[in-house]
């Protein structure tokens, strides 16, 4: 989507998302106080993220015309009825109103992320609310986005999920946004030693980059990164190889592991009452996790190394819980 070609009913409510989500956060920012909101800036990072004029063919005239479209206007409609006025420095309905911003993050997220996941999204939301970060997070995707697009690198504080005691700053360049189970992850290139990894989104608790100085930025480049091929390499996967498990899962479960965690898995025979399967996949914690749900109807088969670990798990829970 370039914004030289009519924009879709959808494109326009993104470009509308995009807008509110730099004008509040223009607004949110002390410095910024007595500043008007620089909305031909808005207007420009927007021009930049998505268009290449040169390329275009389209008149000037006519592009230049085109430019300052009231994409806003869009939420201003139904189911959201948000009013954003950036002359009077006023943005109604949207501070605290919770179902519209879950709702535009939703939208905003299906729109970009890879593989997205309206679970994932709603149990973002949920962490960010108790975060007391809800505008925030419309915020942060909507920044990353137009990041990546722009090619620009970015100062972010990064909060480590198992060590709050490891926050820090962290340089990175960010590449997309994935809704990659059980959290929205930034897949960003880390600067400090130039490898692509996974960042938690709920994690990230301040972005020191000022996108509207974006343009001051003479060594941003646009990037050629591809989410799909990423998700085959062993970056992503933190250099752990894939394994094959062996399970036996009564029969009765067969859909449901496949819809709601392994669409994919091979069957090795069919008993009267269960089945076994086998399950490739290189993310342990989340086959662990998916198995235990299964509780006496699900047995680990293979491989010898993995039963025992599992086993281990299982035992070392029970140690709490001691006979009374």
């Amino acid at each position: 989507m370039t914004l030289t070609s009519y924009p879709t009913n959808e494109e326009q409510i993104s470009r509308g998302i995009e807008q509110l989500a730099l004008g509040w956060h223009f607004m949110e920012r002390k410095e910024n106080e007595k500043k008007k909101i620089p909305i031909d800036t808005i207007i420009n990072i927007l021009e930049e993220a998505y268009n290449d004029l040169s390329d275009s063919g389209e008149n000037e005239t006519d592009f230049l015309n085109r430019r300052y479209r009231n994409y806003k206007a869009k939420l201003e409609e139904k189911p959201f009825l948000i009013k954003m006025d950036f002359k009077k420095k006023s943005i109604k309905n949207f501070t605290g109103n919770e179902n519209a911003i879950r709702e535009l993050t939703k939208i905003y997220l299906e729109t970009y992320s890879e593989e997205y996941s309206n679970y994932i999204a709603e149990n973002y939301c949920n962490v960010q609310k108790q975060n007391g970060l809800l505008e925030f997070s419309l915020f942060s995707i909507v920044f990353f986005h137009l990041a990546s697009r722009l090619g620009l690198t970015v100062e972010v504080t990064y909060d480590n999920i198992l060590d709050p005691h490891k926050k820090r700053r962290r340089r990175i360049i960010p590449i997309a946004l994935s809704c990659r189970r059980p959290f929205i992850n930034l897949i960003a290139q880390d600067v400090n030693d130039k490898i692509h990894k996974h960042f938690v989104l709920n994690c990230v608790t301040e972005i020191h980059t000022d996108i509207f100085e974006f343009f001051k930025d003479s060594d941003r480049k646009r990037n050629n990164f591809n989410p799909k091929m990423f998700r085959n390499s062993k970056e992503y996967r933190f250099s752990k190889e894939y394994v094959t498990y062996t399970i036996e899962l009564n029969k009765k479960y067969l859909r449901h592991i496949r819809t709601v965690y392994f669409p994919e898995f091979e069957i090795v025979e069919e008993k009267e009452e269960t089945v076994i399967l086998e399950i490739t996949t290189w993310d342990y914690r989340y086959f662990y996790n998916a198995i235990f749900n299964y509780r006496a109807e699900f047995t680990l088969l293979s491989p010898p190394d993995r039963v025992a670990f599992y086993k281990g798990i299982l035992q070392n829970t029970l140690k709490n819980y001691p006979d009374s």
